[in-house]
């Protein structure tokens, strides 16, 4: 087995194996397990990653390719129209900015300081560059 690619989330990495296994190149992931129990070590372990066999190197190379270069959204969106979900709910810009909450932000040091675990913030408040638009995830 050749180590193909690495990700930081198991979830990207069986996105991308359901992709080679899509142009009939058989993968396999390692590293999921301690990746979602211990994420930030991610980066140090080389995140999840996904082998190929040696025969199928070449075409698996072809493949990232074809990703990097945007061919595979390209048919998504021909099929399914725009992918991108956010834009802004008053004037439909795409140019925003994120942020967490401030409210996640203090949940998430509370966690960390009472039970040593560090969970991952996301971007909870956007504000349009266009209209100056402010909203909130669901």
């Amino acid at each position: 087995m050749q180590l193909l690619a690495g990700f930081l989330s198991a979830r990207e990495a069986h996105i991308f194996k359901t992709r080679l296994e899509a142009s009939n190149i058989g993968a396999f992931i390692q590293g999921e397990d301690f990746v979602n129990m211990y994420w930030p070590f991610a980066m140090a372990i080389g995140g999840v990653r996904v082998y190929v066999v040696e025969a199928d190197l070449e075409c698996a190379h072809a493949v990232i390719a074809d990703c990097l270069a945007g061919r595979y959204r390209r048919e998504l969106e021909a099929e399914f129209g725009d992918l991108d979900d956010t834009k802004c709910p008053r004037c439909g810009s795409a140019s925003f900015k994120s942020r967490s909450s401030r409210l996640d932000m203090a949940m998430l040091a509370a966690t960390f300081f009472l039970s040593g675990i560090i969970f991952p913030a996301r971007a909870r408040v956007h504000v349009c560059d266009a209209c100056g638009h402010r909203w909130h995830d669901d």
